[in-house]
C-alpha cells in the first residue's frame, strides 16, 4: 500500500472530522425539520442517523446527549462526540457541538443543500495514531452517492487539540493545542477569518487564509506567522537545527498533496533567528578538508582543526518564495572562527539546499592548518556551494584558486631556502 505523506494525512483526517459532524447534522437536520418532539429526535438519531454514519465510517461514533431544537430558529446541540479508531486512542473526541440550521434549504432541496448559520465545535480533539503494522489509523470511506451542497457560513472552533500518535513506542510525535479558530465555507471555499494556536512553546497564527476547493487544481492562499519556536523542543532524536525562530509567510499555491505545494508555492516573507546553530555544518571541517588536499599537493603538512558546530547566531532577514524555492533577499555575513563567511542562496521548502557562499580565511587559520608552514599576508577567499539538505549538507564547487599566487611565492621561498643550504652567500668564491 503507497504511503501518504503527513500533510496529506493531516489533511484527509482533518475533512474526515469536518465530514463526520456534517454528516451527523444533515441526518440530524432531517430528522429536526419532520420531528418536533426532542425525545423523538434523540431517538431517531441514536437509531438511524448514528449507525448510517457508523457504518459509512468504518468506526463506531457515539454521543452522550443529541437535542433539536425548532423555534426561535432550527439547531442541533451535540455532546460528549466520539469517532473510536482501531487503537484505544479515539479517532476524534469533541466535547460539544452547536448547529444552527436554516431549515427551508434542507427541505426545498430533500436533503441536498445544507445551509449552516452557526458551527460551533468546542475542545474537539483529533488523534492521528500510527498502528503497530505501520499503517495509520485513517478511515477509508466510500464515496458519497448522494451530492450535497453544503454552506458554512459561520465555522468556529475553540479550544482544538490535534496529536500525532506512534502506537508502536508509544509516544507522541507532534501535538498541537489551544487551537482558536473561526472560518467559512461558501461555494467549495473555506476562509479563515482568524487561526491562533500553540506548539512547544510556540504561537501559530494564519489569519487570512483560504483554500478553493472547487478549483482544479485545488487553489489555496496562506498567511501565517510563527514566534518563539525553541527547534531543541520539537520531538526528533536530533534537530540539524538549535535555537529560536520566528517566521511569517504570505504565499500562493496550488493542490494540497505535500511535493506539489512545495513545488508550487509562490510569494514573500521574513525569517528571524536567535542563537541559530546549524549542528550538522561543521563549515571549518569541511573547508579544512577541501583545502588539505590541495597543501599535500603541493607537500606542505595538514592539522585538521577539531570538529565543530556552524553558529549562524541572531538573523533577520526578507525572503521571496518562487515555485517552492525559498531565496534570502540579502546574503547572510557570519563572523566565522576560520574567517569572515557570507552566505546567500536558496533553499526548497522540503529542505533540498542550493546555496552559495564564500569565506575569506584569516592567516591564522591557514598556518594553523599547515603547522605554521604556510601563513599568508592576508586573508583568502574560498568560495563554494553547500547542497544537500539541512540534516546531511555538503561541500561542492569549491574554489580556491586564491591560494595559488599564495602557493607559488610559498614554493619560491622554500626554493630559495634550499638553494641556500648548497650554494655559497652571494657574492663569494666558492
Amino acid at each position: 500500500m503507497a504511503t501518504v505523506a503527513p500533510t496529506a494525512r493531516l489533511l484527509r483526517i482533518l475533512a474526515i472530522f469536518l465530514g463526520t459532524i456534517v454528516a451527523l447534522l444533515l441526518l440530524s437536520g432531517l430528522a429536526l425539520v419532520l420531528l418536533v418532539r426532542s425525545d423523538l429526535f434523540e431517538q431517531q438519531v441514536r437509531q438511524r442517523v448514528l449507525p448510517e454514519v457508523s457504518q459509512r465510517l468504518g468506526r463506531e461514533v457515539t454521543v452522550e446527549s443529541v437535542r433539536g431544537r425548532v423555534l426561535p430558529r432550527p439547531g442541533v446541540d451535540i455532546q460528549g462526540l466520539r469517532v473510536a479508531g482501531q487503537t484505544q486512542t479515539p479517532l476524534l473526541v469533541v466535547e460539544g457541538v452547536d448547529a444552527r440550521l436554516a431549515a427551508w434549504p434542507l427541505i426545498a432541496s430533500r436533503g441536498r443543500r445544507m445551509v449552516l448559520r452557526r458551527l460551533h465545535v468546542e475542545n474537539p480533539t483529533v488523534h492521528l495514531v500510527r498502528l503497530p503494522s505501520g499503517n495509520w489509523d485513517i478511515p477509508r470511506p466510500p464515496p458519497s452517492k448522494r451530492k450535497i451542497e453544503m454552506a458554512l457560513e459561520n465555522i468556529t472552533v475553540s479550544g482544538g487539540h490535534f496529536r500525532v500518535v506512534d502506537a508502536r513506542g508509544p509516544r507522541t510525535l507532534f501535538e498541537m493545542e489551544d487551537l482558536d479558530a473561526a472560518a467559512s465555507f461558501v461555494d467549495s471555499v473555506l476562509a479563515f477569518r482568524s487561526l491562533d494556536a500553540e506548539a512547544y512553546g510556540a504561537s501559530l497564527e494564519a489569519r487570512g487564509s483560504r483554500l478553493d476547493a472547487g478549483a482544479e487544481p485545488i487553489a489555496w492562499d496562506l498567511e501565517a506567522a510563527v514566534e518563539g519556536l525553541a527547534l531543541e523542543a520539537l520531538p526528533v532524536r536530533r534537530s540539524p537545527l538549535a535555537g529560536t525562530l520566528a517566521f511569517a509567510l504570505n504565499l500562493a499555491g496550488q493542490d494540497v498533496l505535500p511535493a506539489r505545494m512545495g513545488r508550487t508555492a509562490t510569494g514573500r516573507g521574513s525569517i528571524e533567528s536567535r542563537d541559530l546553530v546549524w549542528r550538522a555544518l561543521d563549515l571549518q571541517g569541511a573547508l579544512a578538508s577541501e583545502l588539505g588536499s590541495l597543501f599535500r599537493q603541493v607537500g606542505l603538512p595538514v592539522q585538521p582543526p577539531a570538529g565543530g558546530e556552524t553558529r549562524l547566531g541572531d538573523l533577520r532577514r526578507s525572503v521571496t518564495v518562487e515555485q517552492g524555492w525559498v531565496r534570502l533577499e540579502e546574503p547572510v555575513e557570519l563572523d566565522a572562527p576560520m574567517g569572515r563567511t557570507r552566505l546567500g542562496g536558496r533553499w526548497r521548502l522540503g529542505t533540498e539546499l542550493d546555496l552559495s557562499a564564500q569565506t575569506d580565511l584569516t592567516p591564522e587559520f591557514v598556518s594553523e592548518l599547515t603547522r605554521g608552514e604556510l601563513r599568508p599576508n592576508s586573508a583568502v577567499p574560498v568560495r563554494y556551494r553547500i547542497r544537500g539538505t539541512f540534516a546531511r549538507p555538503r561541500l561542492e564547487d569549491v574554489d580556491a584558486s586564491a591560494f595559488l599566487p599564495v602557493l607559488m611565492e610559498e614554493g619560491a621561498d622554500r626554493l630559495r631556502r634550499e638553494l641556500e643550504k648548497i650554494l655559497p652567500p652571494f657574492g663569494t668564491t666558492p
